[in-house]
């Protein structure tokens, strides 16, 4: 019964319910059974658990493939759109950080470590968004200044003619 009820709280503290819910709703159903009978009928009881445990087993490896995998395709989607503000030059430290934790979080899921991997998955998200962020913010400045130097020079071009204009009003002598 404990290790049973390890692994179903397991199961939901890793929100797994939500990814192998099929699984999971026979893995209830199974220690429902289990807990009614326990006390009673423990050799009924015992037969739930044994069939239970397999199945939250299999929430966690099922839950885990479809959690790990929604993850990464989050993280790669920020990734294309961190690439898209150019922030691989423009925020360096912050997209080094999520291809970093990309990469990691890679390596866990190969290694089974599907905590970490869902966590290192987070962590890229978090950073490719912020290289965005980051590299859209700083080509919005760069916009506006950019602008505000092209009106610069207009009101100089500006200026300028008008001193020409004047210039050539005082030394042709039609004042």
């Amino acid at each position: 019964m404990a290790k049973v009820k390890e692994r179903r709280a397991f199961v939901k503290e890793n929100g797994l319910d939500a990814y192998a819910p099929e699984s999971f709703k026979q893995a209830e159903a199974r220690f429902a059974s289990a807990e009614k009978t326990y006390g009673s009928d423990n050799e009924a009881s015992k037969k739930d658990l044994e069939a239970a445990l397999p199945l939250y087993e299999k929430t966690v490896a099922d839950g885990f493939a479809a959690k790990i995998a929604e993850k990464r395709a989050t993280a790669q989607a920020e990734r294309e759109k961190a690439d898209a503000e150019k922030a691989r030059v423009a925020a360096k430290t912050a997209y080094a950080a999520g291809d970093a934790a990309f990469t990691k979080a890679g390596s866990d899921a190969e290694a089974k470590k599907y905590v970490e991997a869902v966590s290192g998955y987070e962590e890229s998200t978090k950073r490719f968004r912020e290289a965005a962020a980051t590299a859209a913010e700083r080509r919005a400045r760069a916009r506006t200044a950019l602008d505000s130097a092209g009106t610069t020079i207009k009101t100089t071009e500006d200026r300028l003619k008008a001193i020409d204009e004047e210039m050539k009003t005082e030394e042709g002598g039609e004042k």
